[in-house]
């Protein structure tokens, strides 16, 4: 009779732990919704960053080749595709579209910002003119003295 209530126990704790696991699989491990919140100008600058890299690599291969041939050809080698300059003008490419992404919200912000407030753009308009002015006069006095 003493096994009957261990089984009962056993039972009881099993369910316990299988309440503590999912019950579908969307749930669980394999959740096809997860999503990374990596912006896109940033994984284009990382990118840039790998393809720099990847420049890097080849130009230190090629000095090493040309370091261990120091035979004079005879004729010169016409090399119509370097991976060297490819992979920097995406490097260049990839980073300035990268940088791109990132600022413009802020960008975008900032001017709506601006154009929002009257009094900001009236004092920057002062500011500008009044600036513009200094320098016209500081220019036309250093003309009046050289003369």
């Amino acid at each position: 009779m003493q096994a009957f209530p261990a089984k009962q126990s056993v039972v009881a704790a099993l369910m316990r732990v299988g309440e503590s696991f999912p019950t579908s699989p969307k749930e669980g491990f394999a959740n096809s919704d997860v999503a990374l919140d990596i912006p896109v100008g940033m994984q284009l600058i990382l990118i840039s960053a790998l393809l720099i890299v990847f420049k890097l690599a080849i130009d230190s291969d090629e000095e090493a080749e040309e370091s261990d041939s120091s035979e004079a050809k005879e004729k010169p080698n016409v090399q119509l595709v370097n991976t060297s300059h490819i992979a920097f003008r995406l490097a260049i490419a990839a980073g300035t579209i990268g940088v791109g992404k990132l600022a413009g919200p802020t960008l975008t912000r900032s001017v709506n910002a601006v154009m929002d407030s009257g009094e900001l753009l009236a004092t920057g308009g002062m500011l500008g003119a009044s600036t513009a002015l200094v320098l016209w006069n500081a220019q036309k006095q250093s003309q009046n003295s050289k003369i």
